[in-house]
């Protein structure tokens, strides 16, 4: 690589476009491989290992010639000429500093470099200028810079957006977002008008920097012209503020990838069960979650509680018949065909210990914590307007035994955010109060009461998070109270914000135009496509309904894909809250 390399010898490699994050990576990967005919090091940063951990395992990968996989910035590696060399990572001043090393005492023949975001003409003069030896003999660039969650979920693992709320724009978080979601927009080949949240000055710093991007810069906006000539979709890119709808990430969780990531702290695909071993081993192991690789999950991962015990009960029912035919081995031919079905019946054996210990750690989350009688003063406070009932019956269940301090203060935020300007907002104060003097809390934390109304209250919001006002929300009500409405379970009458903003941003409704302003060319036409990104992150109830959304025929082709910047649960949000409102803390009751 000499120094007077440039930008356009970069290869920029863009596949047919698709609106699916597993699909649009897995094409990266297929170009990765070709890189890697002759045995070879794959050296990455921590970010794209994991990005690419959730779309191949590394059984995959090392079926393709890749004899090792390291981490970019460990220098305790051994020179082995005999392998090439394949680095993968962002295009970040460390990571530049680590090639710059890598290359200047080669431990392999030669490199190949894949960034996977923008390249800058200085990194790359700089690490021209590092490679005295000339052992790079390419650079791409793949935009591989999200993590790929599934066919129409993905995140930027941008794990807080509190410093964007003070609008410092200079944070790396706002540098984070635009590269990532640009990416997004690279790899599903999509050249999208533009609208953001208009009451959200984060959006419509995200959106402008977006359509600067997109459409202002001259070697971006011909590759995705040319996309969008050959593929004749209109689609849109709608930014959502999370504050907007902080209702849905405090409620329990009913489906089992929802519950799972609630309960058991999943992370970018895998999980930790605490204080839960498989086998009863001490101590507890990893069990990674893979739609990918585990058919169970993926055929359940959707499923509410009811549903997924039913197809546990299932699947341990068809494995005590794999393992009477296992015990009826008799003859050589018995022999044969078993060690011809081992490895099959090994995988099944390895899926059902998986997946009922999860199910007995969840059923035992859900009794001590007493969740079902939880939940259902959530979905009653969420989807209805009773404070005085909501309140009497809250005051009971916070000082219960029974009732974690975690959840007793999820509750309390719920009826803070739903019943802000009720009785002058007295209600939350006497809330405050039996909190601190019936339930142990401190001062300080009783506090996120009002940080949360601060934070995502009636002034941060559109109307509209808790229904329509008036009569018409009076006999929406009733219906509810009597069983008229379509109901189908008392545990998941909620429906996310995100669902009518999907039907409204479709039909250009009204509304939809004066929530959401417009940046850049904006077409009339309706949507076919739609990209929703939602800044401070989304919920697996909010992927949901976009699964649901895209399955339903009546809709055609048109289709939703859902980023975020993070994947939330209750405990993350209420975090989130805390980092808000600094002065006050919850200590260690949220650990």
């Amino acid at each position: 690589m000499s120094s007077s390399h440039q930008n356009s010898d970069i290869e920029s490699v863009i596949y047919a476009s698709t609106l699916s994050p597993i699909q649009s990576l897995s094409h990266y990967l297929t170009s990765l491989y070709s890189l890697t005919k002759n045995p070879t090091c794959l050296l990455m940063d921590s970010q794209t290992a994991s990005a690419i951990s959730l779309v191949a395992s590394q059984t995959d990968i090392l079926k393709n010639n890749v004899l090792l996989v390291d981490k970019l910035e460990n220098e305790d590696r051994e020179k082995n000429l005999n392998l090439e060399c394949v680095i993968m990572c962002r295009c970040t001043k460390r990571n530049v500093e680590y090639i710059k090393r890598e290359i200047s005492e080669p431990k392999y023949t030669d490199y190949s470099l894949i960034f996977t975001s923008f390249a800058s003409q200085d990194d790359l003069e700089e690490i021209a200028q590092s490679d005295k030896k000339e052992v790079i003999k390419s650079v791409y660039e793949f935009y591989f810079d999200y993590h790929a969650l599934d066919e129409s979920l993905f995140t930027l693992d941008v794990p807080s957006m509190i410093p964007l709320v003070q609008q410092d724009w200079d944070h790396s978080s706002m540098r984070r977002m635009t590269e990532g979601l640009l990416a997004a927009l690279l790899s599903f080949q999509k050249l999208p008008s533009i609208r953001f949240q208009a009451n959200s000055e984060i959006c419509k710093e995200l959106a402008r920097r977006i359509e600067k991007e997109c459409y202002r810069n001259e070697e971006i906006n011909r590759m995705l012209v040319k996309a969008q000539r050959r593929y004749k979709k209109n689609t849109m890119l709608l930014i959502v503020d999370r504050r907007d709808d902080p209702v849905t990430p405090l409620l329990t969780q009913w489906t089992y990838q929802a519950m799972v990531h609630e309960n058991l702290s999943q992370k970018s695909g895998g999980i930790v069960l605490n204080r839960v071993a498989l086998d009863n081993k001490d101590p507890p192991v990893d069990i990674v979650l893979s739609s990918k690789d585990d058919e169970f999950f993926r055929e359940n991962m959707t499923n509410n509680w009811g549903d997924l015990c039913l197809n546990i009960k299932d699947m341990v029912d068809r494995y005590k018949q794999k393992m009477n035919v296992r015990e009826d081995i008799k003859t050589i031919d018995d022999i044969r065909n078993f060690i011809t079905n081992y490895p099959q019946f090994k995988q099944f054996s390895n899926q059902v210990d998986k997946h009922v210990t999860l199910v007995h750690a969840l059923k035992d989350i859900i009794a001590s914590r007493n969740l079902l009688e939880v939940s259902k003063l959530e979905q009653e406070m969420s989807c209805s307007n009773h404070p005085k009932d909501h309140f009497r019956s809250l005051s009971h269940l916070v000082i219960s035994p029974t009732t974690s301090k975690r959840d007793a203060l999820r509750l309390s935020l719920l009826y803070a955010l739903r019943y802000e300007n009720y009785n002058g907002n007295r209600n939350v104060e006497k809330l405050a109060q039996l909190l601190r003097e019936e339930a142990g809390f401190k001062q300080k934390e009783t506090a996120l009461l009002t940080a949360a109304q601060h934070f995502a209250g009636e002034q941060k919001r559109n109307k509209g998070l808790f229904g329509e006002s008036g009569v018409f929300s009076a006999l929406k009500n009733l219906h509810r109270t009597v069983g008229l409405t379509d109901v189908e379970n008392v545990y998941t009458q909620h429906k996310p914000l995100l669902s009518s903003v999907i039907e409204q941003a479709f039909t250009r409704s009204n509304k939809f135009n004066a929530t959401f302003a417009s940046r850049g060319q904006e077409s009339r036409a309706t949507p076919d496509e739609l990209i929703i990104f939602v800044v401070g992150g989304v919920t697996y109830e909010e992927s949901l309904v976009v699964h649901e959304w895209n399955k339903n025929p009546a809709n055609g082709e048109r289709r939703v894909v859902l980023g975020g910047t993070t994947i939330l649960n209750s405990k993350s949000f209420m975090k989130e809250i805390q980092e808000y409102y600094k002065q006050q803390s919850v200590g260690d009751m949220l650990e």
